[in-house]
């Protein structure tokens, strides 16, 4: 059923992702909002309050980046109407750098956009690091979409580069975000003038890119956990 889980439609929704969940801020008087102090960013003390999903489903009609104060975003809409709400779109908002992004982006080639997608959250903690790892994984028709990007077949997406940055090495991901940029505009969406205008929304906040292994990086499983 096309939507969130466990809620209805109404209108055009901005969403972010965190902790493998999909969050929409409401007003405070929402039913089942949960209050969050934001943390970072310029509004850092202000008290918020969202909904929380665990899955979104719909049509992806347009998937676009945009480069913001605390770096480039993954911007994918989904057309989540109904008989009810013929309108009724959505914007998931994440950063390009982090690990749900590129998960979901690995998939890309995978993902029939004639066709509604059902989009989960998953936040899993990692055995060997001990972090928790968020994923964001698409299904259609049933079945969970692996990602066309492997190690043993990396189909031609660069690997993450060790540098020296003030005298310390860091993982830059660099080439790997032009890449999928570059993916991004290869495809047309089916529906890219259907983007409704934005009545409200929400600033980033300035959460931090999760770090991602694809292929190299801090976590060091080669596995495809999702």
């Amino acid at each position: 059923m096309r939507g969130a889980q466990n809620t209805q439609s109404e209108g055009v929704k901005y969403l972010s992702f965190m902790s493998g969940k999909f969050v929409e801020r409401v007003d405070e008087n929402t039913t089942g909002a949960t209050p969050r102090e934001l943390e970072k960013g310029k509004n850092a003390g202000t008290i918020i309050h969202e909904l929380h999903f665990d899955t979104y489903e719909g049509q992806i009609y347009n998937i676009e980046t945009e480069a913001g104060d605390y770096g480039t975003r993954l911007h994918i809409f989904l057309d989540i109407s109904t008989v009810e709400e013929p309108d009724a779109k959505v914007r998931l908002s994440l950063p390009l750098s982090s690990g749900p992004a590129k998960g979901f982006l690995g998939r890309l080639p995978k993902i029939n956009f004639s066709k509604d997608v059902c989009l989960k959250g998953y936040h899993i903690k990692n055995e060997n690091t001990g972090r928790y790892n968020s994923y964001l994984v698409p299904y259609q028709d049933g079945q969970k979409l692996l990602s066309h990007y492997t190690k043993d077949e990396p189909n031609g997406l660069p690997r993450m580069q060790q540098i020296k940055v003030k005298g310390s090495l860091v993982w830059d991901d660099s080439e790997q975000l032009e890449f999928f940029e570059d993916l991004i505009k290869s495809y047309n969406y089916p529906g890219a003038t259907k983007q409704a205008p934005a009545e409200f929304i929400p600033e980033a906040d300035g959460e931090p890119a999760q770090e991602v292994n694809v292929f190299d990086g801090p976590q060091k499983s080669t596995k495809q956990a999702f």
